[in-house]
């Protein structure tokens, strides 16, 4: 489940997608992706994500 600051609620699909790649910035990388009821976003990627590949935020640019 996900849940925005809005309060609205996403459930879980019980699908997954193992080994996807998905590119940023002309970057490939792999992820397992798990299918939420979402309309909003495309991919949406976790925090686990990013530190396995060592991934910043940077909110100054």
């Amino acid at each position: 489940m996900i849940a925005e600051q809005s309060g609205e609620i996403y459930q879980y699909l019980e699908s997954r997608r193992w080994d996807c790649w998905v590119t940023l910035d002309k970057h490939e990388f792999r992820a397992n992706l798990i299918v939420y009821d979402m309309k909003n976003f495309d991919v949406y990627l976790g925090l686990r994500w990013m530190q396995g590949y060592h991934g910043r935020i940077n909110t100054i640019s």
